[in-house]
């Protein structure tokens, strides 16, 4: 009877923690990882606990601590795609590229959560580290599906004017000189890419016109039409 009484109060400890740490994780990610580590100390094979642990580290900051329970929750939910991709941004943060990248691509190949948000933040991180070993194909690829699904953020029209013009910076320290040539590539690659061929052919020829001496823009416009 003491043994099932202990079991029954676990359970309900659990129960508490799980759900308190649920409804915190959004707006306060470090009290969230707090809870979820007493949860996972109750019981400590729930995969999807080492992810929300993960998340919260995540988005507090704590990038080496993420990995880590994002490691022990893609070992525990193999599988599943979302905590593979999570781990590799995690491991994107931390500066473990090559790792990473091999992470996200698994975790891409089995399938990720119907998150937008989520998503289209894992293939951002998979399309800076492709431009960082500039593999401008594998960057472009990375951002087809965002744009399919009508995602014309700048970050997106970013990495797609690097990727199209194979140029290889980062966004965070192109050229201010190099700014419109690269938004303007972006658009036009994103209007390809989304099969406005209308829009597409105009930006094209806009960009012949503006910026007819760059470096890839004739050959960008020669691929891409």
């Amino acid at each position: 009877m003491v043994g099932g009484a202990a079991a029954q109060d676990s359970g309900r400890n659990f129960d508490e923690l799980a759900r308190r740490a649920e409804a915190v994780l959004d707006t306060h990610p470090a009290e969230a990882a707090s809870l979820y580590r007493k949860a996972l100390a109750i019981r400590p094979n729930w995969p999807e606990g080492w992810l929300y642990l993960g998340a919260g580290l995540f988005q507090a900051g704590r990038y080496a601590e993420a990995r880590d329970a994002l490691r022990k929750g893609a070992t525990l939910a193999s599988g599943k795609g979302t905590p593979l991709a999570f781990l590799g941004m995690a491991e994107y943060e931390l500066g473990d590229y090559k790792k990473a990248l091999s992470d996200i691509l698994r975790g891409e190949s089995i399938g990720l959560a119907d998150k937008p948000d989520f998503v289209a933040a894992v293939r951002y991180r998979a399309a800076l580290i492709a431009l960082r070993f500039s593999d401008f194909g594998q960057a472009l690829e990375q951002m087809r599906p965002l744009v399919r699904a009508g995602n014309d953020s700048p970050s997106v029209i970013g990495v797609l004017g690097l990727s199209a013009l194979c140029l290889g910076y980062q966004p965070s320290n192109v050229p201010t000189a190099k700014r419109p040539l690269i938004e303007l590539a972006g658009r036009a690659a994103w209007a390809f890419v989304a099969e406005r061929a209308d829009l597409s052919e105009s930006l094209f020829k806009e960009l012949e016109t503006q910026f007819p001496n760059e470096p890839g823009v004739h050959y960008m416009c020669g691929v891409f039409r």
